[in-house]
């Protein structure tokens, strides 16, 4: 594996193929995660994703709304999972003023609502 540190971004390289890129930190301590890269984990063990590092840098509305749709069962999971797999086509932003609706519209399914979330994001 080879590493390329520039001043903004760590690049891993495998075999000269890059595998992973990621937004440089400078602050001593300081965690940056990229839950995109976790949702297999997750699937596996679905416990692990309300409380876990990659989601808590998460805007809040990330955070209720997994808890809500915890709270309806197990089979939630994929939703959220589903959730989190937006991030590879919409921002952050967009996404959680969607789920911010989605919250208030006490929607928990992205399967009911793809529309008015889809409509929200710009999609």
């Amino acid at each position: 594996m080879d590493v390329l540190l520039t001043a903004r971004e760590v690049v891993f390289f495998l075999k000269d193929q890059e595998v992973a890129r990621h937004i440089r930190t400078w602050q001593p301590g300081e965690q940056r995660f990229d839950p995109l890269h976790y949702i297999e984990l997750f699937r596996k063990k679905p416990y692990t994703l309300i409380n876990s590092k990659p989601i808590a840098q998460l805007p809040v509305s990330f955070k209720q709304f997994f808890e809500k749709a915890r709270q309806r069962g197990n089979g939630y999971v994929q939703h959220c999972l589903d959730v989190l797999a937006l991030l590879k086509k919409h921002s952050l932003k967009d996404l959680s003023d969607a789920l911010e609706l989605a919250i208030d519209l006490n929607r928990y399914n992205t399967l009911s609502t793809p529309k008015k979330v889809s409509h929200h994001v710009g999609s």
